[in-house]
């Protein structure tokens, strides 16, 4: 007769076990963030500038670009940053600037007469934005030309945007009874307008992809408890709770390591990090014993059962051991 099988499971821990709450402190109530080469971007809204941190959170300038009237949403065609200026009254309201990502050749009216332009994004050679105010997302070439302010007319308010190849999508937000809880979806040529292809959210604002899930988040305004949402791009395995909780997510941002949020409240740059890998085990050498009694034979082995997970910033895990049975 010999032994059954050692058996070792790990579970690693949920993405809400590992969140950095300050990862990154902004300057002033931060309403959206930027992943994009070496760097992490975030606009504060009322100091008017957009903030540059390098990945690791060091290196922080809270006034990278400055003069911006009420930054709000972002976006990278990898040469250019974009930013929308339009939620605080002024010179520049209802424009989107663009810089160059070393901060350089700031334009804050390269694009006008939008009207509070809050999420922005781009693809195919395209810049897309929510007019919240006249409830349509509007469209331009990334150069400036071609701009379409009614590009797509919706009867909800839109906030975040986030485009793909064959698709776009949005949050439909309102600070107001009854609270939105909607995200929608068209076609990148604008046709197929759903405006409910997602519902259960809480006043969705930002919204991200990182080309196979979408990431969303719940921001009720007075409510300091919020969640970032998930599903796949065809709407299904919808969690509404994906990150929970977390205070006052806005802006979301992912990258291939990190899901980022701004925390609207306390003016800072929040993240935690995907779980991509399984967890690595540490267990003792194959055993081979000869069972001379039943029910039961010894087993005495001497290395500990254990399990780190390398992007798991949480370094609690749950080992579980199955000895399995005699065989004959």
């Amino acid at each position: 007769m010999t032994a059954g099988v050692f058996g070792v499971a790990a579970k690693a821990a949920p993405p809400s076990a590992g969140i950095e709450p300050s990862f990154i402190p902004t300057q002033t109530s931060s309403r959206d963030v930027l992943v994009t080469g070496s760097f992490v971007y975030w606009s504060n809204l009322n100091g008017g500038t957009i903030g540059r941190a390098n990945l690791d959170g060091t290196g922080v300038n809270q006034s990278f670009i400055s003069g911006a009237a009420g930054p709000s949403g972002l976006a990278t065609d990898g040469t250019y940053l974009y930013w929308t200026n339009g939620l605080l009254p002024g010179p520049g309201a209802g424009t989107i600037g663009r810089a160059l990502l070393d901060g350089t050749g700031v334009n804050d009216n390269f694009i006008t007469g939008a009207n509070i332009p809050i999420g922005l994004s781009y693809a195919g050679g395209m810049l897309y934005w929510a007019n919240y105010n006249t409830r349509t997302i509007g469209r331009a070439n990334a150069d400036g030309t071609g701009v379409n302010q009614s590009f797509v007319t919706l009867a909800s308010r839109p906030y975040g945007v986030v485009a793909t190849a064959t698709s776009l999508y949005w949050t439909n937000y309102q600070n107001v009874v009854p609270i939105a809880t909607t995200l929608g979806k068209a076609n990148i040529d604008g046709t197929g307008v759903n405006e409910a292809f997602i519902t259960g959210a809480t006043g969705p604002t930002g919204i991200d992809t990182d080309g196979t899930y979408l990431y969303w988040a719940n921001y009720s305004e007075g409510a300091a408890v919020s969640s970032i949402g998930r599903s796949l791009l065809d709407g299904s395995s919808v969690n509404q709770t994906y990150v929970s909780p977390v205070t006052e997510a806005v802006g979301v941002a992912v990258s291939s390591t990190h899901l980022y949020w701004t925390d609207f409240l306390n003016s800072k740059v929040a993240r935690t990090a995907f779980d991509r890998t399984a967890p690595i085990l540490t267990v003792p050498a194959n055993i081979t014993i000869v069972a001379t009694a039943l029910p039961n034979t010894a087993v005495t082995y001497s290395a500990p059962v254990s399990a780190t997970d390398p992007d798991d910033i949480s370094t609690t895990l749950t080992t579980t051991c199955d000895f399995g049975t005699l065989t004959g």
